[in-house]
């Protein structure tokens, strides 16, 4: 009997019983040192030849696109293949990229935290199809920590306590938080290491090299030593050891041998000191200690890690370097990198189409990096990606004499947004010259919808002039719906996000409210793809949420000048476009919040369990941590369910105290208390409406018609 291999399987999953018409070569020489692919068709038989599974998967992408018209994206279901299979000539594709980068490690709370096996076998299909070939993983790592922390004298009930909610698990791996939520259960440790352990068995056999955390020198107080000193991370501090301190190459040692057992290793290593963090230091004679810490710091680790294995490889963030430059200063840079060898180390240049490092560097003083597409934070609503530097950027430098740029990625804080950045990605892997985005956004959309008539191409023209071009902003428009009303000042409502301008009466763009129309009607004529629903449904919130943004202006000038007929009528509209937004949500399975609580009740093995499982993923989607306090609403989504049952209960609020001190002073402090209350406990017992159950298309028309007659309200 023979087994099938890991890509024939990937097949069944993806085709069914039509896996039967492809054929699978894998040849490990093909490309000679770069992964390859080759595909050809004839009689209705597809050969797929690669020099691994991921390239083989590539191959099928390749083939189903450009041969058949159909997608295989993040947000597409089954394919159904012609009847008999169009014939191919022979195409051959090499990646000039030896490594294809794909997580970062905030993935893994704000959209990863609760998959199951099913979903993550689904993911890993999705990043083979994509070309993926370095992704990080951390699924069970807990169960590293647990046993190790433990032999190092601390007992499992403070070793459970410090790890923290399973939703914030990736923040404590990076010192930014510690006794954060949960506690950890050993139930849940036990269920995610078997996990982890699948999911890089999976990504082994199809050519993928799986990148593990190694190890920062983060520690819970009861290890730290004499040396340890404090990281300040959002008011919040975390102990890390020393750069003298025996305690780290014992310590971080013992959990690269367990984590070797429990998972394996290919060799890479993702460590990010002081991602965000700024270390907590005395001052040495008066002065700040500065080059010379950090410098031992990247040696510290460097030694740790190739006592552990001479191969090892370094993957280290970029991020901090452009996020807190007034620390990372260049003398402090290069100082750091100066203490990594050029052998054991890659650097992912984690926001290359906004904010890159590369250049500012001397390409990393001359190590390899990884040019990535950060593309959102913290899976915060909003169409926005620059597809224009995606498109043209990684090939500019890859042209140019004398580059140590090794790969290219993707690092986005949460998954599932923009399905066309990832799908032009996943392009630009296999690809050496830049790519016509004019020509690509057509072929795109025609591949999606099944077609391309000339509303659709109107359509997308708006879009990637609006949305998918580099610009100033560094997001998408904000969204007044998930940011937290204030009743005093000017009433603008608090935000906290770190990278979204605000919002400008210009942003209610009649093109893009025009952009949505197009696809209404293109669906009407003929009908609507899943890919056309989806679309309808993202644009249709980003049109009702920056009518939002006009209509609460509206209502803050109103109140302002005391003319409760316009505050009345702007206040209504207000709360109706909220509503109006939960039901549109609703219509895409991705945006419903019902989902994301049952897949964390999902893995919960009594009552107690569950109660802190909802808690936390609500926590992490509404103030992070007490309401009130930094980085509230920072991972706030327009999901069904969230948007009617938390973001507008507190407009609600908003209107109602507005409404009671119209005659009367704000009392500002009492309103802040209700708000707080009302957040906290409905993080603990989530409350929220079940939206009525309709077509896309029939809520979207439905829409269209309101958000029409709400233009002029919308008009600050």
């Amino acid at each position: 009997m023979n087994t099938p291999t890991a890509s024939e399987s990937l097949l069944h999953r993806l085709l069914g019983d039509r896996a039967s018409d492809f054929r699978v070569e894998i040849d490990p020489r093909a490309g000679g040192d770069e992964d390859a692919f080759a595909v050809s068709a004839s009689d209705g038989i597809v050969t797929l030849r690669g020099t691994n599974g991921v390239a083989i998967a590539s191959a099928l992408r390749f083939y189903l696109s450009s041969a058949c018209g159909l997608q295989i994206a993040r947000d597409t279901g089954a394919v159904e293949l012609p009847a008999r299979l169009p014939d191919f000539e022979l195409t051959e594709r090499m990646s000039p990229w030896e490594h294809r980068y794909h997580m970062n490690f905030c993935t893994f709370s704000y959209t990863t935290a609760f998959w199951d096996w099913e979903r993550w076998e689904r993911e890993v299909d999705l990043m083979a199809l994509h070309g993926i070939n370095l992704p990080l993983n951390v699924v069970g790592n807990e169960g590293v920590w647990y046993r190790v922390f433990q032999d190092f004298g601390m007992s499992e009930e403070e070793v459970l306590a410090f790890m923290g909610s399973a939703a914030f698990l990736p923040f404590t791996w990076h010192g930014s938080v510690r006794y954060h939520g949960g506690p950890m259960t050993v139930e849940w440790i036990d269920s995610h290491v078997e996990l982890g352990q699948r999911i890089m068995d999976r990504q082994r056999s199809l050519g993928m090299k799986p990148v593990l955390p190694g190890f920062a020198g983060y520690v819970p107080e009861l290890l730290k030593g004499e040396t340890s000193f404090e990281v300040e991370w959002m008011d919040r501090f975390n102990y890390v050891l020393g750069t003298d301190d025996p305690m780290f190459e014992k310590l971080g040692s013992a959990l690269l041998r367990e984590q070797e057992r429990l998972f394996g290793s290919d060799g890479y290593y993702a460590i990010d000191p002081f991602i965000e963090g700024l270390p907590q230091l005395p001052a040495e004679d008066g002065v700040e200690p500065g080059a010379a810490m950090v410098a031992k710091r990247a040696a510290q680790i460097t030694k740790m890690l190739t006592g552990h294995d001479p191969a090892a490889v370094w993957v280290l963030m970029s991020w901090a370097f452009q996020y807190r430059t007034e620390y990372w200063t260049p003398a402090r840079i290069t100082a750091a990198l100066n203490e990594m060898p050029v052998e054991n180390t890659l650097i992912q240049d984690t926001w290359g189409e906004h904010s890159p490092v590369w250049d500012k560097t001397e390409e990393f003083e001359g190590r390899p990096w990884v040019w990535t597409m950060l593309h959102n934070f913290g899976g915060r609503p909003g169409m926005h990606g620059a597809l224009d530097l995606v498109a043209n950027e990684p090939f500019r430098i890859l042209n140019q004499p004398a580059r140590s740029m090794a790969g290219i990625g993707l690092s986005p804080e949460a998954l599932d947004h923009d399905p066309v950045a990832y799908e032009l990605m996943a392009d630009a892997v296999w690809r050496r010259e830049a790519i016509d985005l004019d020509a690509w956004i057509e072929e795109y959309a025609r591949i999606r919808y099944g077609r391309l008539d000339d509303g659709i191409r109107e359509a997308w023209q708006i879009l990637l002039r609006e949305v998918y071009t580099h610009g100033e902003r560094t997001g998408p428009v904000r969204s007044v719906i998930m940011c937290r009303p204030r009743v005093e000042g000017d009433l603008a409502a608090e935000w906290t996000g770190n990278t979204t301008e605000d919002f400008e009466p210009k942003d209610l763009s009649a093109d893009m409210i025009r952009a949505w129309e197009l696809l209404i009607e293109a669906a009407l004529a003929d009908g609507a793809t899943p890919g056309l629903e989806r679309d309808i449904v993202d644009l249709g919130l980003e049109v009702l949420s920056r009518t939002a943004n006009g209509i609460q202006i509206r209502a803050r000038s109103a109140f302002a000048k005391r003319d409760r007929a316009e505050f009345d009528e702007a206040a209504g509209a207000l709360l109706d476009s909220i509503r109006s937004m939960d039901e549109l949500a609703d219509r895409y399975p991705g945006y419903r919040f019902r989902t994301w609580l049952d897949a964390a009740r999902g893995w919960a093995t009594n009552e107690a369990e569950e109660q802190i499982l909802v808690h936390d993923a609500t926590l992490i989607n509404t103030s992070w941590f007490a309401p009130g306090l930094p980085i509230q609403d920072y991972a706030g989504k327009h999901w069904s369910g969230l948007i009617s049952g938390y973001y507008g209960e507190r407009w609600a609020r908003w209107v109602h105290a507005l409404e009671a001190a119209w005659e009367s002073e704000l009392d500002v402090d009492a309103f802040n208390e209700q708000l707080s209350q009302f957040e906290a406990a409905w993080q603990h017992s989530p409350k929220f409406e079940e939206p009525v159950t309709e077509r896309v298309l029939d809520t979207a028309v439905r829409l269209r018609e309101w958000n029409r007659a709400v233009a002029a309200v919308a008009q600050p």
